[in-house]
């Protein structure tokens, strides 16, 4: 399954459903469906104790695949908004060779590796926390749910920025 495959499953976004009806089990008895906008290749900066030549600390980029904006439920009953942050992998090398993996955490609400199915076991090992779900972009199933992280108001805005800006 090539990474562009992988995109397109990401896009329609069938596990979004699963994920709002767990955190939200209410939604059920709604006619309207969860929606939400997604951003491909969202850009963030984390801070090091490097420091640039103005003495301020130098900003280590990395990106996300994917980040899905979501609303779960129709806003006349609250304003429940949430972030989830995919990071895509197709292969065996390219999912053992990414160190930056864990920065990622904190930045969005839920963060997945999204693998093919022969990959699945794989992702399982290499997402060492709970922090950290998995999710079969081959049947859609979410093999691993992470915990909800609260984002602070940096990281959260860290992410707004970027789309915004992208957009």
């Amino acid at each position: 399954m090539q990474t562009k495959d992988i995109l397109s499953f990401v896009k329609e976004g069938n596990f979004v459903d699963k994920i709002c009806s767990e955190m939200f089990p209410f939604i059920s008895k709604m006619k309207t469906k969860p929606s939400f906008k997604f951003h491909k290749e969202v850009t963030i900066r984390i801070e090091t104790s490097e420091l640039t030549r103005f003495g301020k600390p130098k900003p280590q980029r990395r990106r996300f695949d994917a980040v899905l904006l979501v609303k779960p439920y129709y806003s006349a009953f609250g304003d429940d908004l949430f972030s989830i942050g995919l990071e895509i992998k197709s292969s065996k090398s390219d999912l053992w060779n990414d160190n930056k993996l864990f920065d990622y955490i904190g930045y969005t609400n839920y963060f997945f590796l999204v693998v093919p199915d022969n990959l699945v076991e794989d992702a399982l090992i290499k997402a060492t926390t709970t922090k950290i779900g998995v999710i079969n972009a081959t049947n859609g199933k979410i093999v691993r749910m992470p915990v909800f992280q609260q984002v602070t108001i940096e990281n959260s805005e860290s992410i707004l920025r970027q789309i915004a800006f992208v957009m």
